[in-house]
């Protein structure tokens, strides 16, 4: 692809079409209204206007953390009372046991 550079006519010409330009008005009272329906947008919504911090919603999210708990509880006295026997190892043989390292001798 070639490049176009534009000559110094060029760029005075696309500056000087812009002298004619004048600054954009706003409407009487523009920023008046803005500036109030932005506050009672604010006002209304609030921190409540975040979905998950209505009352509802929050009470329903706890309900059930609640039932997790109380079913994670349960499964664990359920699998600790299965008659599993616990024996009591020293850290040295259970680090033994995991990385299958037995003392052999011959």
């Amino acid at each position: 692809m070639e490049k176009k550079f534009l000559h110094d006519e060029d760029i005075d010409a696309i500056l000087d079409s812009l002298d004619g330009v004048q600054r954009a008005e706003a409407a009487p009272f523009f920023y008046t209204r803005l500036k109030a329906r932005m506050e009672r947008e604010y006002s209304s919504k609030g921190i409540a206007g975040i979905a998950w911090l209505r009352p509802t919603m929050a009470f329903s999210i706890l309900v059930i953390f609640v039932i997790l708990n109380v079913v994670t509880i349960i499964n664990r006295k359920n699998e600790s009372g299965k008659g599993t026997e616990k024996t009591t190892t020293t850290v040295a043989e259970q680090m033994a046991k995991d990385y299958d390292l037995s003392i052999s001798t011959y």
